[in-house]
């Protein structure tokens, strides 16, 4: 997967946000090497028990997952790459600030025993985005293509956000029977 993350990268124009990541990988050395990108941030994982879901922007600014769009300080990005173990948490609030950000790709990098990939392309595809998967594995190479879709705020607070919290509650109760 690390392969063709970094073909895409190489391919990149525009403003970029990485979350996740080590520094010392070749993804983030490939990105700050393309010279066709107006920004590159790049939100890393550095002080992960530092914080509940706080993470380190640049070493020195505190950015929640769950309010990145306002902490950001309402920028907009033409492409998102996160690793998605970082954003499961607050996957409906990840969603909306993509909305929010503007961007028109989104590439996660996916474990099948994490999550199931079923559950995530339907939170995605409900918004009529193009959902990609490429498969090695158990890992996944996700891409999602937000340039032609639409957010309906009604069907979001009525119908979505109530469908994803007794989906949750199933999967809390579901986690706790087997362990």
């Amino acid at each position: 997967m690390q392969k063709k993350l970094i073909e895409i990268a190489k391919k990149l124009e525009g403003r970029v946000l990485v979350i996740g990541f080590d520094k010392e990988k070749n993804l983030i050395k490939e990105l700050e090497r393309n010279k066709k990108l107006v920004v590159f941030s790049h939100l890393t994982e550095e002080d992960k028990g530092k914080g509940k879901d706080k993470k380190t922007f640049f070493g020195n600014k505190q950015v929640k997952i769950k309010r990145l769009y306002k902490d950001l300080g309402k920028e907009n990005y033409d492409y998102i790459i996160c690793d998605f173990n970082l954003v499961k948490k607050y996957l409906n609030k990840f969603i909306m600030n993509i909305f929010k950000l503007k961007a028109k790709e989104v590439y996660m990098v996916f474990d099948e025993e994490e999550y199931y990939i079923e559950e995530l392309k339907h939170r995605f595809i409900r918004y009529k985005a193009k959902f990609d998967s490429i498969k090695k594995g158990t890992t996944h190479l996700i891409t999602v293509n937000f340039a032609e879709a639409k957010l309906n705020l009604l069907k979001k607070i009525l119908i979505f956000n109530i469908r994803d919290l007794f989906y949750d509650i199933y999967e809390f109760i579901a986690n706790m029977i087997i362990a």
